[in-house]
């Protein structure tokens, strides 16, 4: 069955959730796990931002951000009894460092989050994962 998970964590309850379903899937199979965050780049956030930061600043606090959503997925693995690489990605959109680690990682299987938002407010605010189940070829497990 599947032999290499990847995980998409982004520090949310709703990402935690998702996070607990691949430890455990990871568990039953005997799979690899490996947790990804993916931060903004530097270009991207100013994009979508009002303030300016200094880029080193910017990427220290995304750094020591990732670093702690990854040591809580690493951590919730660990308590499971099952081994969790973790890696950052830096890209303009979450959802292409999500493939991107996918194809590197060779991983057979996505498990990510949703919010589950709909209509207009899905329209407003976009959806990673529709975004990445658009454009992966990965099977993706989508945990609401």
């Amino acid at each position: 069955m599947y032999k290499n998970i990847i995980v998409a964590v982004d520090g949310s309850p709703i990402a935690d959730n998702a996070a607990k379903y691949a430890i455990e899937l990871a568990k039953q199979l005997g799979a690899e796990l490996t947790a990804v965050t993916v931060t903004e780049s530097y270009e991207a956030a100013v994009l979508t931002s009002l303030a300016m930061v200094d880029p080193a600043e910017y990427r220290k606090l995304c750094k020591e951000h990732a670093s702690d959503i990854l040591l809580k997925a690493t951590q919730m693995a660990e308590a499971a009894g099952v081994s969790c690489a973790a890696v950052h990605i830096d890209n303009q959109r979450p959802y292409k460092g999500i493939i991107k680690a996918a194809e590197e990682y060779g991983a057979d299987l996505i498990v990510m989050g949703s919010y589950g938002r709909r209509g207009l407010e899905a329209l407003l605010l976009g959806s990673q994962t529709t975004r990445l189940l658009t454009y992966t070829k990965v099977p993706t497990l989508v945990i609401r």
